[in-house]
């Protein structure tokens, strides 16, 4: 028996209206068809397309081909698209807000005291890290130049807050001598974070040019080896007085100033690529302008002497090949005071000075302090002529 097609009708008009399944819906100005009769008339509409287009009257199929049950939530909600695709969307004035002006005036509300702040602004700030709290902080690395004084180990704990430097952990102080001092940040750690390994202490090294090594916790041994081939320590800003005491620091400084002028000779001279390889080998900060900056490990290497047999076997062969090679010759001074006709160089630092200005060598003995440079008088005639 074949079924009898179904024409749903709506009961009784929606809004006072009358509404018609043969055809949509529409949603014109002057329509007396409110939003909610629209979306039924349109919705009991959809139904009956989709009851016309039914393959044995229980499947439909969607626009996108798939087929699906006239009752399911699918097409439901392809109904309810269709039907408010149609309608216009009121504007703002036409909506009724969750406080109006006449249920509260603006007025009586609270405003806001600080300004605001969006969530991407908020989101973009990096996090704020803590460093510890406010009984205990880790140790920071630090360079000290300063010897520690002498203080017992009950006072330094207290000083501590009967803490561990390294962990924080509490300590009673019926257990302080359990505690191990740390030579380099002069505290107190646990047994876990003082290992009892050994360094040099660059304090020491610097004011007393002492190269024992001592107990450091595990942090400061981890620190000084990490520094310890770092250029970061300059002898005359900390102590001058090393070079008078110490007779290798001052042959050191010695040898370095005639270096960083025999450099400049031999690396431009075609006759002296043997020294080219030597003078590359050697540190970038042994042969630079500031004569007083070394690292941790070349102060060990002058107290062993082998910092100083290498520079001075280097400045004697550069020194040789310079006095003896005519490339190198030719960019010698005559003493333009005396005028002998003796060929000065800028690193023979015994016999001969320079003028700061011009660089020309001098005789010691021949240049005051209050002399003024002939090549330099010379010059400046020579500029204001050509002007």
């Amino acid at each position: 028996m074949r079924r009898r097609k179904l024409q749903p009708r709506l009961s009784s008009p929606v809004g006072g209206c009358s509404s018609d399944v043969s055809s949509p819906p529409r949603s014109s100005e002057g329509s007396c068809m409110s939003p909610s009769g629209l979306g039924a008339s349109s919705f009991a509409w959809d139904l009956s397309l989709s009851s016309d287009n039914t393959n044995n009257g229980n499947q439909t199929t969607s626009s996108a081909g798939v087929e699906i049950q006239h009752t399911s939530a699918e097409s439901v909600a392809l109904s309810l698209l269709r039907a408010f695709s149609e309608t216009q969307i009121p504007t703002a004035d036409k909506l009724d807000w969750l406080i109006s002006e006449g249920t509260v005036p603006q007025s009586l509300l609270p405003l806001p005291d600080s300004e605001p702040i969006s969530d991407h602004s908020i989101s973009e700030s990096p996090p704020l890290a803590m460093r510890g709290n406010v009984e205990w902080a880790p140790p920071r690395a630090q360079i000290i130049f300063h010897i520690h004084s002498k203080v017992t180990p009950s006072e330094l704990l207290e000083r501590q807050g009967h803490r561990c430097t390294g962990c924080g952990t509490a300590v009673r102080s019926a257990y302080v001598k359990r505690m191990r001092y740390c030579n380099y940040l002069g505290k107190l750690f646990c047994f876990c974070c003082h290992g009892d390994r050994v360094a040099r202490i660059p304090a020491r090294m610097l004011h007393t040019w002492d190269f024992h090594e001592l107990p450091v916790s595990n942090f400061a041994h981890e620190f000084l080896t990490r520094i310890r081939f770092e250029p970061i320590f300059d002898v005359n800003a900390w102590n001058q007085s090393l070079y008078k005491n110490v007779k290798s620091m001052a042959n050191m400084y010695r040898y370095r100033k005639q270096l960083i002028v025999l450099k400049d000779y031999l690396l431009t001279c075609r006759y002296a690529k043997n020294f080219h390889v030597k003078y590359t080998n050697l540190p970038g900060h042994l042969l630079g302008t500031n004569c007083h900056i070394y690292s941790m490990f070349d102060l060990e290497l002058v107290c062993s002497g082998s910092h100083v047999r290498l520079l001075s076997d280097l400045v004697r062969n550069s020194v040789s090949h310079v006095t003896q090679c005519a490339l190198c010759c030719s960019r010698g001074f005559i003493c333009e005071i005396c005028r002998l006709g003796e060929c000065l160089y800028p690193f023979q630092l015994d016999r001969c000075t320079q003028c700061p200005e011009c660089g020309a060598c001098f005789h010691r003995k021949c240049w005051k302090s209050d002399s003024q440079c002939p090549r330099c008088i010379r010059l400046q005639n020579r500029k204001e002529n050509n002007e």
